[in-house]
């Protein structure tokens, strides 16, 4: 089962270009350490410079280093956050959220966590886990009853979920289109 979606980054990106409608500049929180971040920051990268948005680093991989990281990309005058999804970052969903509120930078994710919106990060739109865990047991079925784990297809997500705060959206001065709203499969008041 895999657990990514061709061009996330990209959706993410217009999703807070479409909120966010002025920027021209980006953060991008990424773990360097995790498996998934070269390529996570090479595709952002090339979403980015398609929309012409400048793109700016920081990597954090410890909690301890979030504060840093944040920091440095508040100085870069960014106007938004898209946080790589990863364990270290879903771990300190509070301490991002409220770090990006002092700084009054708006953050997105495509890590769809229910927790991440609800601890104040503003958007995440990604792959709805709950569905693929549903599909990973199917899979666990069929071997249990002696299919073999190589002849099975590879299948990808097929739901995306779209999560939005809006009072973190508030505190930060951001007001959320009608046309997000209406896509938002989770809005939190």
């Amino acid at each position: 089962m895999a657990s990514v979606v061709d061009d996330m980054s990209g959706k993410t990106l217009e999703m807070a270009l479409e909120i966010i409608k002025d920027a021209s500049r980006a953060g991008f929180l990424m773990n360097p350490a995790s498996t998934m971040a070269a390529f996570e920051q090479r595709d952002l990268k090339v979403a980015a410079k398609q929309r012409g948005i400048t793109l700016y680093t920081a990597e954090a991989k410890t909690p301890g280093e979030i504060e840093g990281a944040v920091g440095a990309l508040a100085k870069t005058d960014a106007s938004f956050i898209v946080i790589q999804p990863n364990t270290v970052f879903s771990g300190a969903n509070d301490q991002i959220a409220k770090l990006a509120i002092r700084a009054q930078l708006p953050t997105v994710t495509t890590a769809q966590s229910a927790n991440m919106v609800q601890a104040g990060i503003m958007l995440s739109y990604g792959v709805d886990q709950s569905s693929d865990y549903r599909r990973v047991a199917s899979f666990v079925d069929r071997i249990l009853k002696g299919a073999k784990p190589s002849e099975l297809p590879i299948e990808f997500p097929t739901r995306l979920v779209l999560s939005v705060n809006l009072k973190t959206a508030k505190a930060l001065g951001v007001t959320i289109p009608q046309s997000v709203l209406l896509r938002a499969d989770e809005v939190i008041e």
